[in-house]
């Protein structure tokens, strides 16, 4: 799986959520693709025009052992996930 990102110094991030009127936080979300509105989409283009770097991270998945319980809370089985299940 890859993973994008857009790199930006401190300063920067600062200006962009003055420009915008939202937090610093708010602006590393939007730069770490963890939040993916239009405003959000606005912040990651007026980021790359003034001088981030966009990098691609390839994050290699490992297999997740998930439990499943009974109505006491027991182990009954354990599963193996291949792939991540979103809902």
């Amino acid at each position: 799986m890859i993973r994008r990102k857009i790199e930006l110094d401190a300063t920067s991030k600062a200006k962009l959520s003055t420009l915008f009127g939202v937090s610093i936080q708010n602006v590393s979300q939007a730069l770490s693709y963890k939040r993916n509105s239009a405003n959000a989409a606005r912040i990651r283009e007026a980021a790359l025009q003034n001088g981030g770097r966009m990098l691609k991270i390839e994050v290699e998945e490992t297999p997740r052992t998930v439990k499943v319980l009974n109505s006491k809370g027991e182990v009954v089985k354990a599963v193996v996930m291949e792939k991540q299940m979103t809902l």
